[in-house]
């Protein structure tokens, strides 16, 4: 399943309806995946835990590992392939270079960091990220397996009871990336090119005086000092509530 948010009233140059976000499922998986195998703690020398399941889910979606192999070197490899290359101080062919100690002595300031492994061994993640579906089977796989966490508890957006007094959740079925894009882009005057004026902040909108819901439901809705969730209760189809804005 996915999910939209709507705008509850006008306001902020929105209108009543529009879709502020939209979730579809890989989206929700992905979520509460982060959450679960968010960054907790370090060891004895100050660098993250090896093997945790944060170090897990970097392997998993990230482009490439960094492992320091000398004082000054580094090798990078690409997870997809596995290819190896060694990075240090000297410029590479393709302009790459770096400063293995300045950087690790620069990085493990930051509390958030994300350097694993022990001193000397030390290894991160970095490049574009993969949060597709297949890859996200696999991490979950991966928590079921290490802890008391299940996928199935989690089907929805983690959405807090101050966003659903202010916006308007529900669940409908499920989308990919390219229409949940679809559903939160603007209408642009793009006459000239240099100056593009945003018409209106959504193109897609969703009335919700005509969804399908008892009228008791659409009373609480516009009241902003109440916590309306329904997501558990009703299911939509998109192609019969979403509508695309004429100008």
């Amino acid at each position: 399943m996915a999910e939209l948010f709507l705008k509850i009233g006008a306001g902020s140059n929105y209108e009543d309806g529009d879709i502020l976000c939209a979730f579809n499922n890989c989206r929700i998986r992905c979520a509460h995946a982060q959450h679960i195998c968010k960054l907790d703690g370090f060891n004895s020398n100050g660098f993250r835990v090896p093997d945790c399941l944060a170090d897990i889910f970097q392997q998993r979606t990230y482009q490439f590992k960094f492992e320091r192999v000398s004082a000054k070197e580094i090798r990078r490899i690409t997870l997809a392939t596995m290819d190896e290359e060694i990075l240090n101080d000297k410029l590479n062919a393709k302009g790459e270079a770096i400063d293995v100690p300045l950087y690790i002595t620069y990085a493990i300031k930051h509390n958030k960091h994300r350097i694993f492994g022990t001193t000397g061994h030390e290894y991160w993640y970095g490049g574009n990220v993969n949060y597709s579906n297949d890859i996200l089977t696999d991490i979950w796989h991966e928590i079921e397996s290490k802890t008391s966490f299940r996928e199935v508890d989690y089907p929805l957006w983690p959405a807090g009871k101050e966003d659903l007094k202010q916006h308007f959740g529900i669940r409908v079925n499920d989308f990919d990336d390219s229409v949940a894009n679809f559903y939160v882009e603007s209408i642009i005057d793009n006459k000239d090119e240099r100056n593009p004026v945003i018409i209106k902040k959504r193109k897609n909108f969703v009335d919700r005086e005509n969804l399908s819901l008892p009228a008791a439901v659409k009373d609480k809705i516009t009241d902003k000092s109440i916590s309306v969730d329904i997501r558990n209760d009703y299911i939509f189809t998109v192609p019969a509530i979403v509508q695309e804005k004429v100008v």
